[in-house]
């Protein structure tokens, strides 16, 4: 009996099998899945097609390559809050005279569905930092643009809704070019002032409300 046939046969069963599990692992690590409520962009890290692939990727199973990474994006709701720390609020700004405030806002957002890679090409990040990095600057940067025109009293007080509304508008028309959808843009609580400011805007608020009482 030759022997030796029979080793090298059994080592080449052995390799065989050795290949075919490592075809099977790289095949089942090379296969991503987008679930329900999720759409998918396929990025291109090398090569000629280097870059964001057009296609939106629905729910379902898909073979990343090895020069490949897919990023997910939720088409639910998203919210988001801020939140400052003690003396001032998570978002500084001044007043028209200067005055020194701040607020927490909290924000609700959607993204369009058939927008990701247009999102994705714009930021090349997924959507938590795109929410907690971009978005929030952006609307950091529109808060100081509005409140340079308005006095504290007005943003404190009747005025806060027409500048809130400003934000709102300002961040929608920013941002659903590139596929997010702003639901709405909101000051948790109010916005903070200086103690002293607060006390002389209560006591007018205080003053003027007794005025009305007593001509009634």
């Amino acid at each position: 009996r030759d022997w030796s046939s029979d080793v090298c046969s059994s080592d080449l069963g052995l390799i065989s099998l050795t290949l075919l599990l490592i075809v099977c692992v790289f095949a089942i690590h090379s296969c991503a899945k987008v679930e329900a409520g999720y759409v998918g962009v396929r990025v291109n890290l090398l090569g000629g097609n280097k870059g964001v692939d057009s296609e939106v990727l629905g729910v379902g199973r898909y073979w990343i390559g090895w020069n490949q990474e897919l990023y997910l994006f939720p088409t639910f709701q998203q919210t988001a809050a801020w939140q400052g720390q003690r003396e001032h609020g998570a978002f500084q700004f001044q007043s028209r005279e200067g005055l020194s405030l701040s607020a927490d806002v909290s924000l609700s957002f959607t993204v369009n569905p058939n927008m990701v890679s247009v999102l994705f090409q714009k930021y090349r990040k997924g959507i938590e930092e795109i929410t907690n990095v971009y978005l929030y600057n952006m609307i950091r940067d529109v808060m100081v643009q509005a409140a340079s025109s308005r006095t504290a009293e007005s943003m404190y007080g009747d005025g806060k809704s027409d500048f809130l509304a400003e934000i709102n508008q300002l961040v929608r028309e920013k941002m659903q070019p590139i596929g997010i959808n702003i639901d709405y843009i909101a000051i948790v609580g109010n916005v903070w002032l200086p103690r002293n400011v607060k006390a002389a805007i209560d006591e007018r608020s205080e003053e003027r409300r007794v005025g009305k009482e007593c001509r009634s």
